[in-house]
């Protein structure tokens, strides 16, 4: 029998459950050869039939939605693909869906009617690589089937001497992630996701955000195996019997906003079997594409929808109402775990975090109905101006909603001079931290370059609204922006408005400002020379990373500390990594040092180079803090 296998990182010598002559069913267990390497198989031309359940449901901002029970029977057909590749064709049948609200009940039959047509994809070395849908799909469903595709990843032990424990890169319905798994002694592998990367998504959709990080939460599972005795010194064939995988993923859309995401999903092996004739791998490619993770599938949801959730029960009256009570409630802004010295109680920790999740529930619902019913706007300025208790959550509520009504107010307030200085300058910020700031958010903080008051937060906030917009693929729009900040960097007349200058560039990123930054090297004054290297960390240009890794090796220590922030949200070129190591061998600067170590450490994949130099601080640093991040960064 023609089979297709990878390594299944197993130790040999543990108890292994195995199949025998039938195809049905767990078998009694058997011990593997202490010097095989166990392999998990899946057998070219064969379909496994597997019961698949899954419960799933999501809290946004305090409410729960969406929550669902999932049982179905999963048909794998499975074919060799090429060097390391091993492909899928899936179906769900007899899927039966449980809403747990009724009203929901229609859209969960339809969508398991959805899930009847046949998907393929591809797992890479055990990792998944590939989904294909069919041309029709919605997101929904995509979303199911990428669950399903995840449960089977298995990606390979980079060495059966590395131990019990490993990690790898994988991906599911929510994005990429790290995983770590552990073999246990009773032969199954534990496993657990330790973090997700940064996900793009649109700024005009849940959140307000070009990218996000969902958290781990909660995350725990178990793979078990069955397996058959190979012959002479051939590692023992391991076949997938069950899994079972449990996650609570947290997805922070706003500093006060949160979509929390809990799922359970089990797999069961039931039997398998070899077709005849073999599957029709030809007509479902021919029906289906590759969907790739970050693409939009199905039609677009309405902010509306969103919006709706997110208001809930409340009102305008009702979340003006609330904001106002909790802005005259001194504890309102109690952020720790501490206060006055003192730890708190259990009790009145819980009761804080309750008061918390309460002022996020009714401030994302008064964005919402901003953004929803803009007739409300007239009556929050009117508030802000006679001095609410809610001021500063009501502007920063205009600028959560982001729309073009939103943001006349907040230019409003800006330009008041009537209005507390405070309130002027909160508009501004507010202003900055838009999304899809419009010209005339744009022209009204380029026109308060030259205001005493307001000339940092238009500078600083015309640089991000610039990097957002190069961001969102608006080039023409981000490249006026940044003639302005050059533009501005060129009439500065002293140190200070050089700075202020400079900051604004970092904060755009925008590479072409690099010919405007490039005399500021070379500025006598402090302050200004550290600000020039600051304008220049995010540009994408090759002068950039040798000017920084020549201030990490030869500047003054204000000016190898900026380099060293600079070089933290890089990539680890040589010469920055070379400059990186001459500061470390020359600085005795204990605050300098953890910084090192941390850079280090986030670098430690692609330059290994840098694990000699963190064992030595870890072992001998002076400084216990240094120590212990070096340990950290090391995994010790």
């Amino acid at each position: 029998m023609s089979s297709w296998t990878f390594a299944l990182p197993l130790a040999a010598g543990l108890l292994l459950g195995c199949q025998s002559g039938s195809s049905t069913g767990p078998s009694p267990a058997v011990s593997a050869k202490v010097d095989a390497r166990p392999t998990l198989i899946w057998s070219d031309g064969a379909r496994y039939a597997y019961t698949f359940s899954l419960t799933s449901g999501a809290e946004v901002t305090g409410q729960r939605t969406m929550e669902f029970t999932l049982s179905s029977q999963a048909m794998l057909d499975v074919r060799q693909a090429g060097p390391g590749d091993v492909e899928f064709a899936a179906v769900l049948n007899d899927a039966h869906f449980t809403a747990k609200d009724p009203e929901n009940q229609p859209e969960f039959d339809a969508l398991a009617r959805e899930l009847a047509t046949p998907f393929t994809f591809k797992l890479h070395e055990g990792a998944l690589a590939e989904t294909r849908f069919p041309l029709e799909t919605t997101a929904f469903a995509a979303s199911i089937r990428r669950t399903l595709a995840s449960l089977l990843q298995f990606p390979v032990q980079p060495s059966i001497v590395n131990g019990d424990v490993w990690t790898a890169k994988e991906t599911d319905a929510t994005g990429n992630y790290e995983a770590e798994y552990r073999r246990n002694p009773d032969g199954t592998v534990a496993k657990r996701k330790l973090r997700y990367e940064a996900r793009a998504v649109s700024r005009n959709s849940l959140a307000n955000f070009a990218s996000i990080v969902p958290e781990v939460a909660r995350s725990s599972g178990t793979w078990r195996f069955g397996s058959e005795p190979a012959l002479g010194a051939e590692p023992a064939h391991l076949r997938l019997e069950r899994v079972e995988a449990s996650d609570t993923i947290v997805s922070k859309l706003t500093a006060a906003a949160a979509i929390s995401a809990d799922t359970s999903a089990k797999l069961a092996f039931v039997r398998q079997a070899r077709p005849e004739p073999r599957f029709a791998w030809d007509n479902l490619l021919a029906s289906t594409r590759v969907f790739a993770m970050g693409e939009r599938i199905g039609p677009k949801v309405s902010p509306a929808s969103y919006d709706k959730i997110r208001i809930g029960n409340y009102t305008f009256a009702s979340a003006l109402k609330e904001l106002e009570k909790q802005g005259q409630d001194p504890r309102s802004n109690e952020l720790f775990d501490k206060v006055r010295g003192e730890a708190d109680k259990p009790e009145e920790l819980g009761e804080r975090e309750g008061r918390l999740k309460s002022q996020a529930q009714v401030f994302t619902a008064m964005a919402a109905i901003l953004r929803a019913e803009p007739a409300h706007i007239p009556a929050v300025l009117s508030r802000i101006r006679a001095g609410s208790s809610a001021a500063r959550p009501l502007i920063d509520a205009l600028s959560s909603a982001g729309t073009l009504p939103a943001q006349r107010a907040l230019i409003e307030l800006m330009h008041d001079e009537k209005a507390p200085k405070g309130v002027r300058r909160t508009a501004a910020f507010a202003l900055t931290r838009t999304s899809n700031a419009s010209a005339e958010t744009i022209d009204a903080l380029a026109h308060e370059i030259d205001s005493e008051l307001l000339r940092v937060y238009a500078l600083y906030g015309l640089g991000t609204l610039g990097r957002h917009l190069a961001e969102a693929g608006e080039a023409a729009r981000a490249a006026a922006i940044t003639e302005i900040l050059t533009t501005e960097l060129g009439k500065a007349d002293t140190p200070s408005r050089q700075v202020d200058a400079l900051r604004g560039i970092a904060n755009s990123g925008a590479d072409s400002a690099f010919p405007a930054v490039r005399p500021f090297f070379e500025s006598k004054v402090a302050k200004v020379h550290v600000a020039a290297i600051d304008a220049i960390r995010l540009m994408h240009r090759p002068e950039v990373d040798p000017i920084l890794a020549d201030a990490l090796a030869n500047g003054s220590e204000d000016l190898k500390l900026a380099a060293l922030d600079a070089a933290s949200v890089r990539e680890p070129s040589a010469p920055l990594a070379k400059g990186l190591q001459s500061l470390a061998d020359s600085t005795d600067r204990p605050g300098l040092r953890l910084k090192i170590v941390r850079v280090m450490g986030s670098w430690l994949k692609q330059r290994p180079e840098f694990k000699s130099p963190l064992l030595k601080f870890a072992q001998s640093d002076e400084s216990e803090q240094v120590r212990l991040a070096a340990q950290n960064a090391l995994g010790t």
